[in-house]
């Protein structure tokens, strides 16, 4: 926004916005320019009078901190501007923005935030590093699928150069920890499916290996619900593959 004058004047017109910093700049410049001076304006004023403080210079005090270009490197990008601020609001305690998904992914980037600041690598980091396990889990998967190294290293390196998890696990949003989750929830319902059969029944049902590998699946499933609803969906192939496991032990000792 392009204006020319000495005095700014900001009006809120509606509750529930917040400013942390403002500054100005002269076209082209690197350096904000010099506030002479700020004064709060109606109810503000009272409030300032009241505490005898102007709570108003707040609004100028870091103007350091005001990138003068905003990007990706020092502002939110994408989705973002949603999960990383309701991170935020998490930790501080404020009202919560964003409420389209479950909080736990949120959760996730607010141990960021609470590691290495408000800025854009605290946000990330944790994100980041999910990311990187993925392509190891589908490592150790792929291993339990087909036995061989070479496979095994094939769909690993797949998933490593998989265009969507690097831009996904870039940014700060929930859909990198839902993959992790699915992905987990679906190799252990695959290592219950093994056990299972080669586990004859009992009195205890199937093998107490089995039931771990179950009850992990169920973990990770509850885990990727609490990030974002698609997991319900990934349940569903959950619930068939148990379906399929039971019928398969009623034929087999029927």
């Amino acid at each position: 926004m392009e204006f020319q004058g000495r005095y700014v004047l900001l009006t809120a017109t509606s509750t529930g916005a917040m400013l942390n910093e403002i500054a100005f700049f002269d076209k082209g410049a690197q350096t904000p320019l010099p506030v002479k001076s700020i004064m709060p304006y109606g109810p503000l004023a009272a409030l300032s009078a009241e505490s005898n403080s102007n709570q108003a210079g707040n609004l100028t005090d870091e103007q350091h901190t005001v990138p003068t270009e905003p990007s990706y490197a020092n502002s939110t990008y994408f989705d973002e501007v949603y999960h990383a601020r309701t991170a935020y609001e998490y930790l501080h305690g404020l009202s919560v923005y964003e409420t389209t998904h479950p909080p736990l992914g949120k959760v996730f980037i607010e141990l960021g935030i609470i590691a290495f600041g408000m800025n854009p690598f605290g946000w990330r980091v944790v994100g980041a590093l999910f990311a990187a396990f993925i392509p190891a889990i589908v490592y150790v998967f792929g291993y339990r699928l087909f036995g061989r190294t070479r496979y095994a290293l094939i769909a690993s390196l797949l998933m490593t150069f998989d265009f969507m998890r690097v831009a996904q696990g870039r940014m700060a949003t929930v859909d990198t920890y839902a993959v992790f989750f699915i992905i987990l929830m679906y190799y252990y319902m695959y290592r219950y499916w093994v056990a299972a059969a080669a586990s004859p029944l009992n009195s205890l049902g199937i093998a107490r290996q089995a039931r771990l590998n179950l009850g992990c699946s169920g973990l990770f499933f509850v885990l990727g619900v609490a990030v974002k609803w698609i997991s319900v969906y990934a349940g569903c192939g959950l619930a068939l593959v148990l379906f399929a496991s039971i019928l398969r032990k009623y034929i087999e000792f029927r």
